[in-house]
């Protein structure tokens, strides 16, 4: 099978997930344990959460550009434009599906496109 045949199924797949269930943001395992911060919180996604804020760590983002490759439904996108306030985010993806689940879910984070 070529690279191109295993890039389309790929892609296929992850647009066909798209439009099966959309009431989840994130597409990543998570990491644990929680942060005293997120411990409590009450947030179904809060190990997905921890994920991004683990790989952050003390990290300054602000007035930074940020790419995510591979930004899947765009709620670890959202969360960092949101929290850690670079000047911009991008988050590009192979599902045009999730892309557009992704802008339409967080139009309301103006420092973020997909």
């Amino acid at each position: 099978m070529s690279d191109q045949s295993r890039n389309e199924q790929a892609r296929h797949f992850y647009n066909a997930a798209g439009t099966i269930s959309t009431d989840f943001s994130f597409m990543n395992y998570g990491f644990a344990p929680l942060s005293a911060e997120l411990a409590d919180s009450r947030e179904p996604e809060k190990y997905c959460l921890q994920l991004y804020r683990r790989l952050i760590g003390d990290t300054s983002l602000g007035g930074r550009r940020v790419v995510e490759v591979s930004c899947g439904r765009g709620g670890g996108a959202a969360h960092v434009a949101a929290s850690f306030k670079p000047a911009s985010y991008l988050g590009i993806d192979i599902s045009e599906q999730n892309l557009a689940l992704a802008t339409q879910r967080f139009a309301h984070v103006e420092n973020l496109a997909f």
